[in-house]
């Protein structure tokens, strides 16, 4: 279905140990994610299908794609919605 999600130009992001820090520029304010959300930053901001990335989740997490789908969606629908986020196009 969906390929790689985008970090819009107005979003700035630093990665650190396990963590990542988004904000919008210039006000911000800062999201940081850590553990899970971290770790689906990550999987979906690289290269690939939605079918890869989830895949890759959930080997990580040692669950079922079906377990963690509707929630990483649900995440991702959020951080789209709050501009931190592009949604890959059709």
């Amino acid at each position: 279905m969906a390929e790689r999600y985008m970090v819009p130009d107005d979003v700035a992001v630093v990665t650190e140990d396990d963590a990542v820090y988004v904000a919008r520029l210039p006000r911000g304010p800062i999201v940081a994610l850590d553990g899970s959300a971290a770790e689906i930053w990550r999987a979906v901001t690289d290269p690939g299908p939605e079918a890869d990335w989830l895949m890759r989740l959930a080997t990580h997490f040692a669950m079922p794609v079906d377990a963690i789908g509707a929630d990483t969606r649900a995440f991702l629908a959020d951080l789209t919605a709050r501009g931190l986020l592009a949604a890959p196009r059709p």
